[in-house]
């Protein structure tokens, strides 16, 4: 009923099948795994478990990983998912329920803080009401999409975007919005139903990528915000850039071919 997507390389692997192995007993028995490893040796599909199959691949790229996992599941519901998050488990089963009974396309979930549970990952306030522009404020893990939603307005990952690529972020934010235009049925859950460190010093981030990614990203948006949007980010997101460097490179991506 429910597949969660995840996205990893080899050398994390190992430590995320032992992580879903030792806990698989705890999740309910309509979730499944579907995994999809990047940078592999050679092209092969393992079936782990019943609920655990893992996809090797010599490709990489994170939008390639995501669109690999949306084409294989099978599952109702597909869940997409990083390496790097622990399940919460009781939550987990209030979200398999709501799914259940849902006539929704497309949910999302909250995070909380790995480091403190009591904390969120990020201010969630923008739940309140549903924009167009709350597609620049959702991470990829905090998504919940109905497959056949998917596949039926042929909505992928951006390839151009995504850590692999000289466009390091942005690819949730793009394949959301394809969602939103299309018209999918949206619902903001309550639910916190995992944990992700919320510890930014241990990332190592190109901020200069980041802004190409952010201005590839604006010729997709309504013409009227671009600009604003530009102006806000280039005042407001802290980077070791100046204002100058970082208008320069969203307008170089914004305009580029």
């Amino acid at each position: 009923m429910l597949t969660i997507a995840i996205s990893t390389v080899t050398a994390s692997l190992n430590k995320l099948t032992e992580y879903l192995q030792t806990n698989i007993d705890k999740i309910d028995h309509r979730v499944n795994f579907l995994i999809c490893s990047q940078r592999e040796p050679t092209n092969t599909v393992t079936q782990l478990s019943e609920r655990v199959k893992v996809i090797k691949t010599t490709e990489s790229g994170l939008s390639r990983s995501r669109n690999m996992l949306i084409e294989n599941s099978q599952s109702k519901w597909l869940w997409i998912q990083d390496d790097d998050i622990e399940l919460e488990f009781e939550a987990l089963d209030k979200l398999v329920y709501i799914l259940q009974n849902s006539n929704n396309d497309l949910h999302f979930i909250k995070i909380k803080s790995l480091e403190d549970h009591s904390k969120f990952y990020k201010d969630y306030a923008f739940h309140r009401s549903h924009k167009l522009t709350n597609s620049l404020k959702i991470s990829s893990i905090e998504i919940i999409v109905r497959r056949e939603f998917v596949n039926a307005n042929n909505i992928k990952f951006d390839t151009n975007l995504g850590l692999g690529t000289q466009l390091p972020c942005c690819e949730e934010n793009k394949f959301i919005l394809d969602l939103f235009k299309a018209n999918a049925k949206v619902s903001y859950l309550g639910l916190a139903t995992c944990y992700h460190t919320t510890n930014i010093e241990s990332r190592a981030i190109d901020h200069a990528g980041r802004f190409c990614a952010r201005g590839y990203l604006l010729r997709f948006y309504p013409f009227y915000i671009r600009f604003a949007l530009m102006l806000r980010w280039a005042i407001k997101i802290p980077a070791e850039l100046s204002f100058y460097e970082k208008m320069k490179l969203m307008l170089k991506n914004y305009i580029r071919k």
